[in-house]
């Protein structure tokens, strides 16, 4: 039953991420996290051009 519900686990993480139309990793774009500085300028402009690369209503991931 454990491993049931584990292999339930990761199919339900794999289809949705499977669902999303784009991933856009933020190390590309400078941002890492607990780098102990003031990432929201990179932010800002990784936003900016994600808005760019994107359409419409089209869903959207982050990874950092």
């Amino acid at each position: 039953m454990k491993i049931k519900s584990i292999c339930l686990a990761i199919f339900s993480v794999l289809s949705y991420s499977l669902a999303a139309q784009q991933i856009f990793d933020m190390s590309k774009y400078g941002i890492c996290p607990d780098s102990k500085k003031d990432m929201s300028g990179k932010m800002k402009i990784a936003l900016e051009k994600i808005r760019k690369q994107s359409e419409g209503n089209q869903d959207v991931i982050l990874r950092f």
